[in-house]
């Protein structure tokens, strides 16, 4: 099992792929279930609330918190599920 739930999000990027399992990503109102190959894309000051769901038997993923250059700016245009999270 993981969570974690921070309210004010974080002052950098934060992008998270899942290798394997299921995860849930969002904030407190609303979000995504997360499966292998998928990925989520957190701007900086986005509440974050990512966790196992209770019936999930785990959920592997990969992640990195960052602060980008300006050439990288182009890349972080993701499609967004909800203002903050691509």
């Amino acid at each position: 099992r993981y969570a974690t739930w921070r309210p004010r999000g974080t002052s950098d990027w934060l992008v998270m792929v899942t290798v394997d399992g299921v995860g849930w990503a969002g904030d407190a109102r609303r979000g995504r279930f997360l499966r292998a190959g998928d990925a989520v894309l957190y701007r900086p000051g986005t509440p974050q609330w990512y966790f196992t769901p209770p019936d999930a038997a785990g959920w592997r993923f990969l992640w990195c918190h960052f602060h980008p250059r300006p050439g990288w700016a182009p890349w972080l245009q993701w499609p967004e599920v909800f203002p903050g999270l691509g």
